[in-house]
């Protein structure tokens, strides 16, 4: 008897974040040397301010963005990781 325990269809980014995720993320990333503003973050993404801002929080968390703060201002940007910090 076979057991077939794949998911058809499902990639492993459906798999690991929401689809609110995947599009934050796809924009972070999509400009790997620049940081974003908030505002634009959540302009860009069309979703709104308090559920971005949930949604960053967890990302932050788990080290794929760093958010920075600086006066009035709260700029995102991914994680830069070098080789060594890999290892």
């Amino acid at each position: 008897m076979r057991c077939d325990l794949t998911m058809p269809g499902t990639s492993i980014g459906d798999a690991l974040f929401t689809k609110t995720q995947q599009r934050l993320l796809s924009l972070i990333y999509g400009h790997p040397d620049q940081s974003l503003y908030l505002n634009e973050l959540v302009r860009l993404a069309n979703i709104g301010r308090g559920t971005v801002v949930r949604e960053l929080a967890k990302l932050t968390d788990s080290g794929l963005v760093v958010m920075t703060r600086q006066a009035t201002r709260t700029t995102i940007r991914r994680t830069r990781t070098t080789r060594s910090s890999m290892s």
